[in-house]
Parts: structure tokens; sequence; C-alpha cells
């Protein structure tokens, strides 16, 4: 998913590099730690499939961290304070006034920062913690000196750990990224200080007011550590998605993406970060669309189209049995079955409009 850069200047004046892409209310996607956010997507296939899902639904902002990628290299501070900064900047640039911030990884860490602090304009919070279990004192310092004496050994190692070892292609892919977007020196000061923002939000998490959705993998769920930080914010989901993969645009992304847009749009269907409520329809068929999730709808709308079950799941980066199963839902709640199953789902999507491009 290709997109024109744009720059937003900080308050201590570093140049931000960010994107814009799709329709609806807006959703800011933070950065992880080191790796280039707007490279990612341009050299890794999956990367883009997740944005494309995300650009789906939201207005996708997206821009990487100081120090990182295409945003100015050299800089001094990269503490939790001076990504704040960033943030802000990316925000004001865009003038957004209520907008989904969901915190990645390592920026899961530094979100609820800014939604204390501006309550007002984070309308909802999405987290997707590190899945790295805790390491120990001896193992932390271990990868530093690495990093400080093998760069290319220790983007190897943090790829893998990262994404699990089981991710081999898109693990290199991933550590070759991390070798163009950053410096060992500037990637090791953010490792520093990402320990020290883990603790203090524990402190801070009481004074997020925000309504909060915290996601993680069943497989690859780091136990105490996320559940003690869902615990600790006052108004906070946990939700545990099948599957095994540490980070969301791997495996099963639509998943992720469903549970999001469930979470930012309530029932009455006002998205929670300002847009407009459906349009008033029958009974029935309102009846019928609360009963559907998002993705649900968006097969019903190919399947109306007269996609084979192979179109839609390339259509929505699926795997057929994921449509299958989709499709099957969708039968159920529509009451239908045998061979008219199809054919009735085809005829509700037509008197709902749902033929047309999302």
């Amino acid at each position: 998913m290709s997109a024109d850069l744009q720059y937003a200047v900080s308050a201590d004046g570093v140049r931000i590099a960010f994107a814009v892409t799709g329709e609806g209310p807006p959703l800011v996607h933070m950065p992880n730690v080191g790796a280039s956010m707007l490279e990612l997507e341009r050299q890794i296939p999956e990367r883009e499939a997740w944005n494309r899902l995300l650009a789906r639904r939201f207005t996708l902002v997206r821009y990487d961290a100081r120090g990182v990628g295409f945003s100015q290299r050299d800089v001094a501070d990269v503490s939790v304070e001076a990504h704040l900064l960033d943030l802000n900047a990316v925000v004001a640039a865009l003038n957004l006034r209520s907008f989904v911030l969901f915190g990645f990884l390592w920026s899961a860490y530094v979100a609820p920062y800014y939604a204390a602090e501006r309550p007002e304009l984070v309308s909802r919070l999405v987290l997707w913690p590190p899945d790295i279990r805790s390491l120990t004192s001896d193992e932390y310092q271990s990868l530093g000196r690495l990093a400080a004496t093998d760069w290319h050994t220790f983007t190897e190692t943090y790829a893998h750990l990262a994404l699990g070892w089981e991710e081999g292609e898109a693990a290199h892919r991933y550590a070759a990224i991390l070798r163009e977007s950053v410096s060992s020196d500037t990637f090791l000061r953010e490792m520093a200080d990402s320990q020290v923002s883990m603790s203090h939000l524990m402190r801070r998490a009481p004074a997020v007011r925000v309504p909060t959705l915290v996601l993680q993998r069943k497989m690859r769920f780091a136990g105490e550590r996320v559940a003690r930080l869902a615990a600790a914010l006052p108004d906070a989901r946990l939700r545990i998605l099948d599957g095994d993969t540490t980070v969301p645009y791997l495996g099963d992304a639509a998943a992720v993406v469903d549970a999001i847009v469930e979470f930012a749009t309530p029932p009455d269907g006002r998205s929670r970060a300002g847009e407009a409520p459906m349009s008033p329809v029958g009974t029935a068929a309102a009846r019928g669309d609360q009963e559907m999730t998002s993705r649900e709808l968006d097969v019903l709308r190919l399947l109306a189209q007269g996609r084979s079950n192979q179109e839609i799941a390339d259509e929505l980066v699926l795997s057929v049995r994921t449509v299958e199963r989709h499709l099957s839902n969708i039968y159920s709640k529509l009451g239908a079955s045998g061979k008219s199953a199809r054919a009735a789902a085809a005829a509700y999507a037509a008197n709902r409009s749902l033929t047309g491009a999302p």
C-alpha cells in the first residue's frame, strides 16, 4: 500500500515522517521501537495487507519514530516524553479532534501516557503489548552487549524473538529493515528507555480513563505481565484471540481488525471516533446487520458480487477455510441452510445494498 510521506515537526524540532490512507474515522497506529514502520509496509507483504485491512475501516495514520526510518535520525532524546511530542506533532499536523489510538508492541507502553494527558482527543485506546517474555537482567545485558558488538547477529536474534522463531522468512526481512532503519546506538537507547517505560506505566495506569482494549493471542499470551497491564487500567478489557503469532499482522490479521472495529463502534452504529451513524433501515434488516460482524459483512458484499470462496479469500487476505467459517456463521444467523443458503445470503446482501465497494 503506497502512500505519500508527509512531515510534522515536534515541539523540540525533530522532523517526523507520517502517511495517511483509507477512509472513515481516524486510527493513529503508533510505531514499534527500531524498525521503520513506513519501510516495513513497503517491503513486507503481510504488513501491507495489514494496512489495507485497517484502511478499509479507518483513516489510517502511521508514522516513523524519531531516530528511525524516514524520520529525523540524528536525535539526542528518545525518552517517553520525546515520543509523546512526536505523536502530538502528527495529530496536530492532521488537526485530528477525535481518534482511536493503537499502541503497538513497545508503543503499547507509551500510548496510555498520551491517553491520560489528552483524553479529549483519544476516543478509544487499543493496545497490543510485546509478547517477548520478561528477560532476566543477565539476558537483557547479554542482548545489549550483542547489539553493541555484532549488530547483524543481534538484529536477526531480535527479529526472531519478536516475530517467533517459526516465522523465518518474515523475521529475516524484518531484521534487514531493522538494520536499515536505525543505528545500534539509537536502538540501545530505545531499549533501555522501554524498560523504564514499562515499569513506570504501572504507576501511571490509574490515570488513564479512556476505554481500552488489550489484545493478545492465546498461544503467545505473555500471561501475568499483560494481564497486570489490563487490570491496572481503570476501563480496560483483555481479549485473547486464537492463534500463535506474536504480531497482529501475521496469522489471522482480519480477526484482530474485527476486534478493533467492534470495540471502536458501538451498537447504534455511530463510530466512537466521530463517524456519522448508519442510515435507518427496516427492523428485520437492522437486526441482521447488528448480528453480523464487520468481516461477515465484507464476505457478504463479495458473495453478492458473485465471487467464489477463493476469490473472496484473495480479496480479504484470508484462507478459504476462514471464508467458509464466516459463511457458515452468516447462514446460521440468517436461518438459511442447504443448497439455497448461498442464494439467500446474496439476496440479503442485495436488499441491504452490500453489493458495492466498501
